[in-house]
């Protein structure tokens, strides 16, 4: 049946065209055994409800993205392994192996090979194994790929050693972390029979081996937004070509103003309030699309003073939330057992308020504390605050180095009782963990939490992380991470929490921040785009120590050239429509959060060369002239006294 290609323009949102072309192309008897294959869920939600209010027949296609598409190919009846799970497998992979075997990648063999250290550098291998499944590669498929003359095949051979042993490792428990290549594979993907690419400009290889394999026993429709006229200009799966792309002139109308480039992340978002405010009613005209995580809490907050609430369709992230930051600070305590972290432990609400609370020690004891005033002593945010003063007190007078010698010197101290039944309370905590942190965790949050009252809507991000940890932990007690140190079990957990997401409910009045590659699908006529900085837009893969540019190419993989290409393409098709009939502006900043200096995206220099100098002058000089940035002095002069020429300093230093 073959492979076709359709170019349905771009002088329309995307999402309509896609719509006329579905509404043209699928017939009655084939429309229920049709796959629509778009880059995301937001994109398959827009171009189903559309669909399926200008259909003509009671049956639908199903409509998905590219893993909806590869789950019916993958018929091996064993379980991949989770993100935890492969991260566990290889970390223990890295602490246990004898590094003699590894001398290629491993030269110089590291003086701490601690859990820490093993997660850390188990996500270099992950991610290597992360860009290999865009093509369905395994290590072993890499060497076998380039031969003998690999430059690199010394290391790639260890790696080939490393990979197998995670292998076996997971097939003790039926798990499996090896990709699947669906190029040669059975044409039976149940009943459908018509699959059709829509908008897709980046597909990944392992889809696209996928549908060559079925494309002479199924229908397979590429359909590029784009015309005719630039048929010459993508290859046969709708990927824009480099030669064609990279390069290619971005027109922006009206670029002097609706380019805007501000200093911070909050001025960013308060330039979007700004030209938000400009709409009397800005829902369905208004689209932003958001390149910058850091901009996300200032954008909601923004976006909140106009009576708008903000959907995030990523989520937020876990390690955005107080169980985390509470974790954190009982790994750090485990970890060093310093008097410093036992404060910094201290200072959490929730801990000294359970403490004062709770501890019987505590609550018949008086506050008879060092310097601190004459109140009521049954307040026990007085007695958390006469803990935390006394906490410092000792910290500066007496420099006590570990938990353990703070509390030798509270337990001899009378005026000292409260701080020492706090001090010991999180030194119960601290041998419970090291004891069998599994089966204690649970049991301390809980304690730590019990007088907290919940509010089922506003706390669904806590609980979310809440189930996220018990997760973690059953996953923890059945591997051998659960005869190791508390502190590495904890440093585990953490590292698998950090990126795990809590989905969003959309509230009424909300603005999408979508990101990137949701730009092609957004159908607002007013589309706002923040954080149009070089390494956001285009994305940028830099050193890679496994896998450069050059390999990537090779494998068909992404690389930079193709991102570039991809972004280009996808910058000019977003704009042309809105060119006479919608309006796009465009905003950057020029210090991250941290105040580190960003670049101007690349692509809004790829302008008419007569438009190029002044471009560059407006995005490369200070944003406020009138701002004058003084040199450094010192506040004062350092005048030392003349010294005898014969004083002893000369002469011994001691």
């Amino acid at each position: 049946m073959g492979i076709r290609r359709f170019f349905m323009g771009w002088d329309q949102p995307i999402v309509e065209l896609a719509n006329e072309f579905l509404v043209k192309e699928l017939s009655e008897e084939l429309i229920s055994k049709t796959l629509i294959v778009v880059p995301s869920k937001q994109a398959a939600r827009k171009l189903k409800n559309l669909y399926r209010k200008n259909s003509k027949f009671d049956k639908y296609p199903i409509f998905g993205t590219p893993e909806t598409a590869l789950d019916l190919f993958d018929k091996d009846s064993e379980r991949p392994a989770t993100k935890t799970e492969k991260s566990l497998a290889w970390a223990l992979t890295l602490k246990n192996i004898k590094l003699t075997q590894l001398r290629n990648i491993f030269p110089i063999s590291p003086p701490d090979r601690s859990m820490n250290w093993a997660l850390r550098t188990s996500n270099t291998f992950i991610s290597l194994k992360n860009s290999l499944n865009e093509a369905g590669l395994n290590v072993s498929d890499v060497i076998e790929n380039e031969g003998q003359d690999f430059a690199d095949i010394s290391r790639w051979k260890e790696l080939e050693h490393l990979e197998s042993i995670v292998e076996s490792s997971l097939k003790e428990n039926d798990l499996s972390h090896l990709s699947k290549s669906f190029l040669n594979l059975p044409s039976d993907i149940g009943d459908i029979e018509q699959i059709i690419l829509i908008g897709l400009p980046d597909p990944p290889k392992i889809l696209t081996d996928a549908m060559q394999s079925i494309s002479e026993s199924h229908k397979i429709s590429i359909v590029i937004y784009a015309p005719d006229s630039e048929q010459s200009s993508f290859s046969e799966w709708g990927r824009p070509m480099t030669e064609n792309w990279s390069n290619h002139k971005i027109n922006i109308p009206n670029a002097e103003s609706s380019i805007r480039h501000v200093s911070s992340p909050d001025e960013q978002s308060r330039e979007v309030g700004s030209i938000i405010s400009e709409h009397s009613d800005p829902l369905g005209m208004v689209g932003i699309i958001n390149n910058d995580t850091e901009l996300i809490p200032s954008l909601k907050s923004e976006l909140k003073k106009h009576n708008l609430n903000a959907y995030n369709p990523s989520g937020e992230l876990c390690s955005n939330q107080e169980i985390y930051a509470t974790l954190s600070l009982f790994r750090d305590l485990m970890s060093s057992g310093s008097f410093e972290s036992a404060i910094e432990a201290l200072k959490h609400p929730e801990i000294i308020n359970h403490i004062v609370i709770n501890n019987e020690d505590i609550q018949i004891e008086t506050t008879n504390q060092i310097d601190t005033v004459n109140t009521n002593n049954d307040d026990p945010e007085l007695k958390a605050a006469n803990i935390l003063v006394s906490l410092d007190r000792i910290k500066d007078k007496h420099i006590p180095t570990s938990l353990d010698t703070a509390l030798d010197f509270s337990s001899k101290n009378e005026r000292l009782k409260l701080t020492n039944s706090a001090l010991k309370q999180l030194k119960e905590w601290l041998d419970l963990l090291q004891d069998n942190l599994i089966e204690n965790l649970p049991g301390i949050l809980q304690s730590i939490y019990s007088e907290r009252e919940f509010n089922p809507e506003e706390d669904k991000g806590f609980s979310h992380t809440a189930e996220c940890l018990n997760s973690i932990l059953d996953e923890i007690s059945s591997s051998p991470l659960q005869s190791m140190d508390g502190s590495e079990q904890l440093n585990f957990i953490l590292s698998a929490l950090k990126n795990e997401g809590i989905p969003e409910k959309r509230e009424p009045n909300s603005l999408d921040i979508q990101g990137w590659l949701e730009v092609l699908w957004e159908d607002s006529p007013h589309l706002i785009i923040t954080g149009m900085n070089e390494g956001s837009v285009p994305d940028r893969i830099a050193g890679d120590i496994f896998l450069p540019d050059s390999l990537r190419s090779k494998l068909g993989l992404r690389n930079n050239e193709s991102i570039l290409a991809r972004d280009n393409y996808i910058f000019n098709a977003t704009l042309n429509w809105r060119n006479s009939c919608g309006r796009v502006d465009i905003i950057l900043g020029k210090e991250s959060l941290e105040g580190n200096p960003l670049k101007p995206s690349r692509l809004l220099f790829q302008c008419n060369d007569s438009e190029l100098a002044d471009r560059a002058l407006s995005l490369c000089s200070r944003i406020n002239s009138s701002e004058i940035i003084h040199p450094w002095t010192s506040a004062w002069k350092l005048r030392p006294e003349k010294i005898d020429k014969d004083a002893k300093i000369f002469e011994e230093i001691s």
